[in-house]
């Protein structure tokens, strides 16, 4: 029995941090880690401690679980990492003891069991089992989980069978994102069930989606793009306006078409070009109508519009 209760043992948590701040010995902090009255105490200790017996007895065992996560921190026991990441009753002691594993097994059997999404992602993240990865992404209910899974995912005839079928949007849009090969690409292309994926394929080809019918056009054997759809004969021109020519051209086909630029003779008494029909108004000064709120009126017609601060 002790005559003189330690100042670490105190219920006072900022006077029982500061004692255990100024331990010196490793036996004291080991029993501070383990006895001291406060969680925050317990957490100080924890922090400082290097013996590992104790840190994974901590880890282990104590009622507190932001100290067991703080002893999880200082453990490098891949067998004891490996025990607190499957049955610590607490997600974020288990998520912290997975960040430090690194044995394959231990993590494929958490990625598949935790009850913890972010737990599962967590392991999932380090996970390099193509096979497993895939099982994960078809299996697991959470598509953040999911989507990690697809991330770690090298395999093009996976990734193309997710992108073409998957059920989340988000899931597909991740696995077409990390196809390279272009085979498989078109297959996504014309295939899959999102039109915004087929659209990202069709884009990752150098195609384009047609705007009337949603048909992927693709490039053809030379690597060039027809600007006419082969389902809906619609025209679509990918333009570029040189204002310098007056006219603008296709990006795809090379075909330049003259652009009406109005001149002042071309506008009539109401500011209107009477050719095109833009409105081509010359506003004065802002006109004030009321509080916050005023007033253009063009110089030539008399048109107003009403606009407020």
């Amino acid at each position: 029995m002790e005559l003189f209760s330690p100042a670490w043992k105190s219920t006072n948590e900022k006077k029982a941090v500061q004692a255990v701040k100024n331990i010196t010995g490793s036996k004291t902090l080991a029993r501070a880690a383990t006895e001291a009255k406060t969680w925050e105490a317990r957490k100080a200790a924890v922090e400082r401690l290097t013996d590992k017996a104790t840190l994974a007895d901590v880890a282990k065992n104590d009622n507190y679980w932001g100290v067991r996560k703080a002893a999880v921190g200082n453990l490098t026991d891949q067998t004891i990492l490996a025990d607190i990441a499957r049955n610590n009753s607490e997600g974020l002691v288990r998520k912290a003891a997975v960040e430090k594993l690194t044995c394959q097994t231990a993590l494929a059997g958490i990625a598949i069991n935790d009850s913890e999404w972010y737990v599962r992602k967590t392991a999932v993240e380090k996970l390099d089992d193509q096979t497993l990865l895939a099982d994960i992404v078809k299996t697991d209910n959470d598509p953040d989980v999911c989507r990690i899974a697809i991330r770690q995912l090298t395999d093009q005839v996976t990734l193309t069978d997710i992108a073409k079928n998957g059920k989340d949007f988000g899931a597909c849009k991740t696995a077409v994102e990390k196809l390279t090969d272009r085979t498989a690409l078109a297959d996504v292309a014309k295939n899959a069930a999102y039109s915004s994926v087929r659209k990202i394929a069709t884009n990752s080809l150098g195609g384009y989606v047609c705007p009337k019918c949603g048909t992927s056009i693709l490039p053809d054997d030379e690597a060039k793009v027809t600007c006419f759809c082969p389902k809906c004969a619609s025209e679509n021109h990918h333009w570029e306006t040189i204002p310098a020519m007056s006219v603008k051209k296709c990006r795809r086909c090379g075909k330049t078409e003259h652009i009406h630029v109005c001149s002042p003779d071309d506008v009539d008494d109401n500011c209107r070009c009477k050719i095109c029909g833009k409105e081509l108004h010359s506003f004065g000064p802002p006109e004030p109508t009321g509080i916050n709120t005023f007033v253009y009126c063009c110089k030539k017609c008399g048109y107003k519009t009403k606009s407020i601060l």
